[in-house]
């Protein structure tokens, strides 16, 4: 009588079958052991199946190479001083320059002490003007690091002859003009207009009148400038009543007024002209 094994739900029977029942055993354990050997063969390559895309690796960044370190830029400095005149007064107004060097072109002025100020400037070598109206420009080197650097101006010198010439509107409207001489003796703060002559042209025939030198009369000139009230001479046609100017080195200019006399003749002609002129060292 054949003995009956139950395995896996299936009937198996010792004996004539014992082929068949070792067979199943086998497919079992490979299957176990291996599942894609069987059952679902698909798996163990599957072309549609997609490929896992890589880990990106993260780059080290690259370290810059350490360069060389830049030069500090130097402290700013000042520099200061004084413009005074020969005689000692503080020049007020008076323009200061740096000339050259790595501060070249900078500029100031003096205030009414005659002190001027540099703020802001690079250390170094440089060579500085200073002038004003009426003196001698003066020049001086200094190496410019919080430093102090003063100028003492030598007065111009206006000695000579200077002629000009000049127009204005007499007070009748009619146009005038005129051409001046002066004679100045000594420098600046002494000296004096010796004297002076106009030659004036009305539009008028009448008025027409070329003087001689008028007379000779001393204006003092007070630094740069002079300035004198006349009286009245009734000798020409007109005489002048006020006469002014100022100097520079290169130009003298000023302006006169010319007063009619009282002759009844000249009644037709205007009463009056004031003329701006300018004038040059002859």
């Amino acid at each position: 009588m054949a003995k009956r094994l139950t395995f896996f739900n299936n009937q198996i029977t010792i004996g004539g079958a014992m082929t068949r029942t070792f067979y199943n055993l086998l497919v079992v354990l490979v299957c176990v052991s291996s599942l894609p050997a069987c059952g679902d063969r698909t798996r163990a390559y599957n072309p549609t199946e997609p490929t896992p895309e890589p880990i990106p690796v993260q780059m080290p960044v690259p370290v810059p190479t350490p360069g060389p370190m830049p030069t500090p830029e130097p402290a700013l400095v000042s520099l200061t001083g004084t413009v005074r005149s020969k005689a000692g007064s503080p020049l007020n107004g008076a323009p200061v320059k740096v000339l050259d060097g790595v501060n070249a072109g900078k500029t100031t002025t003096t205030n009414g002490l005659g002190a001027y100020r540099f703020d802001g400037l690079t250390p170094g070598n440089g060579n500085l003007s200073a002038s004003a109206v009426g003196y001698q420009e003066s020049r001086a080197g200094v190496y410019i690091n919080d430093s102090t650097l003063d100028f003492v101006l030598e007065p111009a010198s206006y000695a000579g002859i200077w002629v000009g010439n000049g127009t204005g509107t007499a007070s009748d409207g009619s146009p005038v003009s005129v051409e001046i001489e002066l004679q100045v003796v000594g420098d600046i703060g002494n000296f004096v207009v010796d004297f002076f002559k106009i030659d004036y042209k009305f539009r008028y025939d009448l008025c027409h009148r070329s003087s001689p030198i008028a007379w000779k009369f001393r204006i003092p000139v007070i630094e740069n400038e002079f300035s004198m009230t006349l009286r009245q001479f009734d000798v020409y046609v007109y005489t002048p009543t006020s006469f002014r100017g100022i100097f520079s080195p290169t130009e003298v200019r000023g302006e006169v007024t010319l007063v009619r006399t009282s002759y009844d003749k000249y009644r037709g002609c205007p009463a009056s002209a004031t003329i701006e002129w300018s004038g040059t060292k002859r």
